[in-house]
């Protein structure tokens, strides 16, 4: 007796789960870090941190059946300038501390309903829900 209906075989339904590594490598060192995720934004993190310690990064994508597919590479990123402190702030000149002024005093964003504070949305007159 065969059945009517045959059930379907079992597949994998995550079609959308891309999977990616970086390899970063130093110049002092000979054996490299490796770090696999699925997370984009987690990769991008780890490599921006890895980047600026000093590292070079490359960046693949999992292409299927054990095939990576090169993304991009970061090279080591030179070191930043340092922040001006309240003191270093002092030596500069008018100009600058005018520029400073004026990204404080910079307008607000208007608020979409003009500032109003009425609900927009009331049911039945027993106020927001």
């Amino acid at each position: 007796m065969t059945p009517r209906h045959r059930r379907r075989a079992r597949t994998n339904s995550t079609h959308n789960q891309t999977s990616y590594r970086l390899t970063a490598t130093w110049p002092s060192t000979t054996r490299p870090t490796l770090f696999q995720t699925t997370d984009r934004r987690r990769l991008d993190k780890v490599a921006r941190q890895l980047a600026g310690a000093g590292a070079t990064v490359d960046i693949e994508e999992h292409t299927g059946h054990g095939a990576w597919t090169a993304l991009r590479r970061l090279e080591p990123s030179r070191a930043q300038r340092p922040r001006p402190t309240a003191a270093g702030q002092r030596d500069s000149g008018p100009e600058e501390r005018l520029d400073g002024v004026e990204r404080l005093m910079s307008r607000p964003p208007i608020p979409r309903d003009g500032g109003k504070p009425q609900a927009r949305t009331v049911a039945h007159g027993r106020g927001i829900r």
